[in-house]
């Protein structure tokens, strides 16, 4: 379909959106790795054209990680789109790329917690008396 002054192709919701020659859409890799590593800024959303929530990533640290975390999961679905409803490009090493970059959170966040947990107990241990009283 084609726009009747410009000649140009229009975007019809829910179809591949017609780029032009030499045009390439970010990918969903890109958009994951986007997502993973500067997802706390709201990179991604200011790509798609969600200005205003992208506003509020940057302010909140992307919802304290909360937001970030949601949205790397949509990418990585399928889910996630451009703010007119363009579909995010897949591909089949976004999907290698998704599990590579969750199972990493995963393992920091244990980590995390491991360290964690052993600091809290560090603090709250009962202090052994010194030899010789």
């Amino acid at each position: 379909m084609t726009d009747d002054h410009t000649h140009q192709p229009q975007y019809v919701q829910g179809q591949p959106y017609p780029y032009s020659a030499g045009e390439k859409p970010a990918s969903q890799t890109d958009f994951l790795l986007i997502c993973f590593f500067l997802g706390g800024f709201g990179i991604h959303r200011f790509m798609t054209g969600k200005i205003g929530t992208a506003v509020l990533m940057l302010l909140t640290g992307g919802g304290l990680g909360i937001w970030v975390l949601v949205d790397f999961i949509r990418i990585f679905l399928g889910k996630f789109s451009y703010r007119d409803g363009r579909a995010i490009p897949r591909e089949p090493k976004g999907k290698v790329l998704g599990i590579i970059l969750i199972s990493v959170w995963v393992l920091a966040l244990l980590i995390f917690g491991f360290f964690f947990f052993l600091s809290v107990n560090a603090r709250t241990a009962i202090p052994t008396p010194p030899p010789g009283l």
